[in-house]
């Protein structure tokens, strides 16, 4: 296996959050879960190393690429005095949901995330989708709090990477 000739492309595994949820309103939670993931590990461990840790939507070796961008490198205490500030110093539960799929691509991921949030009090359920009309639905729907996807910047972040934050394609528009 190889990560060489996906760069037109640009594939990027994330993990996407419910902005709407409670649990996930406050900026502080979602920061405390970017400083909790281990991105090397997934890449290395659980990738078999043929991706590479992102820091955005636009991969970075694009030429649209911000390295400006906090790159969230572990740091669990961190973590902790986030979820503290944001009220969730006695923990709190989630659902994560993942694509159906390649196990090592969404799967473990979703695994993964399970054990390493446990660390900053998160408990995570891992939910499964039967198939992808129905994680589709969940996501669409808003029926979901933490769920891993998948996106693509193709050649031109207008066309891959526009389209996904542009509110009027969201299931509220």
């Amino acid at each position: 296996m190889t990560a060489e000739g996906y760069a037109a492309v640009g594939p990027i595994n994330w993990l996407a959050f419910n902005t709407e949820s409670p649990k996930l309103s406050d900026v502080r939670v979602r920061q405390a879960i970017g400083y909790a993931v281990d991105r090397d590990f997934i890449t290395k461990a659980l990738h078999r190393g043929v991706s590479t840790p992102q820091r955005g939507p636009i991969i970075e070796s694009s030429p649209f690429f911000d390295d400006t961008i906090e790159a969230y490198d572990v740091d669990l205490d961190k973590a902790n005095a986030l979820m503290a500030e944001a009220g969730f110093g006695d923990g709190m539960d989630l659902t994560i949901d993942y694509i159906p799929g390649p196990k090592e691509q969404q799967q473990s991921v979703a695994e993964y995330m399970k054990s390493q949030l446990k660390k900053i009090g998160i408990d995570v359920t891992v939910r499964a989708a039967p198939d992808f009309p129905t994680w589709a639905g969940r996501v669409a729907g808003q029926d979901f709090e933490l769920s891993m996807d998948v996106v693509f910047n193709w050649g031109d972040p207008v066309i891959g990477v526009h389209r996904t934050y542009l509110a009027t394609t969201s299931s509220r528009a």
